[in-house]
């Protein structure tokens, strides 16, 4: 489960760059660009996990609280469900790209989806090993703190690994739902 919710993030990560635009004071003056990814680690016991994100939120400031100022907003062009599992192995999918202040960042907030009603579609699920799909129970705001500078003139990478196997959780009423596990890294091109 940790696993997929890692790899989620890196795929959100990547969605976010490309799919919204911000302003902002980034302190060190001009704008650059930022690329957000997302990928997976492997994971057996499931055929598919999905989640949709809908936006990705990034703040310089690591304790910075969600209706706090200085968020930069970053919509997904099209919030639709990813399968983690298709982001095993290095695989990154691109959430989105903006245009952001130059300057250093150390919060990153995934806004995702919720289900509606109790029956499919869903946004947020899980396929079993034998081919049964379930909802899955999501937080609402998947939170990240992972310093990182974005500089002046450059292409700033952003990848958010989802740990899906780490995430992934059944109750005993066989209900799903994620505690996500999300690692984040970095680079500037």
């Amino acid at each position: 489960m940790r696993r997929f919710l890692s790899c989620m993030a890196v795929l959100l990560l990547a969605l976010v760059p490309a799919a919204c635009s911000s302003g902002g004071d980034g302190g060190a003056g001009g704008e650059t660009n930022l690329r957000i990814n997302l990928t997976d680690a492997p994971m057996m016991s499931m055929r598919q996990v999905n989640v949709t994100i809908t936006s990705v939120r990034i703040h310089q400031s690591a304790d910075a609280a969600p209706g706090a100022a200085g968020w930069h907003e970053i919509p997904v062009t099209a919030p639709m469900p990813v399968d983690l599992m298709r982001l095993r192995g290095g695989v990154l999918q691109e959430l989105c790209s903006t245009q952001l202040a130059a300057g250093h960042y150390q919060q990153v907030r995934l806004v995702m989806m919720q289900n509606a009603g109790s029956g499919p579609p869903y946004h947020n699920s899980v396929m079993t090993a034998d081919g049964q799909m379930h909802p899955v129970d999501m937080p609402g705001e998947l939170k990240i703190v992972h310093s990182f500078n974005v500089a002046q003139g450059a292409l700033t990478d952003l990848t958010l690994d989802f740990d899906a196997q780490r995430s992934m959780r059944q109750r005993g009423n066989g209900s799903y739902f994620m505690q996500p596990v999300i690692g984040a890294s970095s680079s500037v091109h």
